[in-house]
């Protein structure tokens, strides 16, 4: 009987750091999830303002893996004609923005992301040149 006791104590004491370390894991496996959540809303994010002609539209939201994004952009610098490689004056104008995000997790979790964009706008048709 003391030895079943005995041999107990001993499985009971090698078991415990064995069920730290499965929480541990357990742990980290969460937080993992929640990085590659954030790393999916921010290339998605992006992608979208990259895509987006910010003279056009301000302001949008989407949704990606059940965080809500929102996000605006201002305009930072003044509208500009672009000029081509030879010095000649394009069709287009463009001006730079900044974006402001706010993502909203699963979990209620409210984060911001930022980044640059461009917006641009046709000055003169190509039907003209010709």
């Amino acid at each position: 009987m003391l030895e079943a006791m005995v041999a107990m104590a001993v499985l009971a004491a090698a078991l415990l750091p064995l069920l730290a370390l499965q929480g541990q894991f357990v742990r980290s496996v969460s937080q993992m999830d929640v990085v590659e959540q954030r790393l999916a809303v921010q290339s998605i994010f992006s992608s979208t303002i990259s895509s987006t002609n910010l003279m056009e539209v301000q302001q949008g939201a989407f949704e990606i893996e059940g965080a809500q994004v929102t996000w605006k952009a201002q305009q930072i610098l003044p509208i500009r004609t672009v000029r081509d490689y030879s010095g000649l004056t394009s069709r287009y104008s463009t001006a730079y923005y900044n974006v402001q995000a706010r993502v909203k997790s699963q979990s209620g979790q409210i984060s911001t992301l930022q980044t640059r964009g461009m917006g641009w706008k046709e000055t003169r048709s190509i039907l003209t040149e010709f």
